[in-house]
């Protein structure tokens, strides 16, 4: 992907400014991006390219990509977030999220994902949100099976719901999903996973 306006840089969106939208020219022209990991920003969490904890949060036609390198299977505190949004009713029109191991943390609150491409490998969007991704593509990038093989090499989702009184969960509609390896659609996280 050949961007024309890159911004190298951790950005947060405290809880304190709501209602900000971050607008791009296209998710293949404009993006934010960062190289933490969960090693080297003191846990998963905190290694997120962009961090938005505030409600009322839009974002069009741009990529949130956290460019650390690739881990192979089971490398330990590798995870690297390209995005993380904890605040309530945001929206991701034509956006990207590019990353590999746990790529997108959707978070805490309600979420809106339309026509957005996201990528990555093992649990590429994990959380415990309740969101709607429509028109989504859905890229594995996780490693190859080679011929004759069966082994599962990534996961596209794993919901971390605490309790069944939670009414949080992930839904797809018309979604599309490719790339590379056997991943599993979802797995549970924590107990009560949807």
């Amino acid at each position: 992907m050949k961007l024309h306006c890159c911004y190298s840089e951790k950005v947060t969106v405290p809880a304190t400014k709501p209602n900000i939208t971050f607008q791009g020219q296209g998710f293949d022209l404009t993006a934010i991006m960062w190289n933490d990991t969960a090693n080297s920003s003191h846990g998963t969490f905190y290694s997120a390219s962009v961090s938005v904890f505030a409600a009322g949060f839009v974002a069009k036609n741009i990529s949130f990509i956290n460019v650390a390198p690739i881990p192979r299977p089971g490398d330990v505190g590798a995870q690297a977030v390209a995005l993380r949004i904890g605040g309530d009713q945001a929206a991701f029109w034509g956006c990207g999220f590019f990353g590999a191991q746990d790529t997108l943390h959707d978070d805490r609150g309600r979420h809106y994902f339309k026509e957005c491409f996201i990528q990555g490998s093992i649990d590429f969007i994990f959380g415990d949100a309740r969101s709607l991704y429509e028109n989504c593509r859905l890229i594995s990038i996780a490693d190859p099976v080679p011929a004759g093989v069966r082994s599962i090499t990534g996961s596209v989702t794993a919901h971390a719901r605490e309790s069944n009184q939670e009414n949080t969960g992930y839904s797809f509609v018309n979604c599309s999903i490719g790339g590379t390896g056997w991943i599993w659609l979802g797995r549970a996280w924590r107990p009560y996973s949807r």
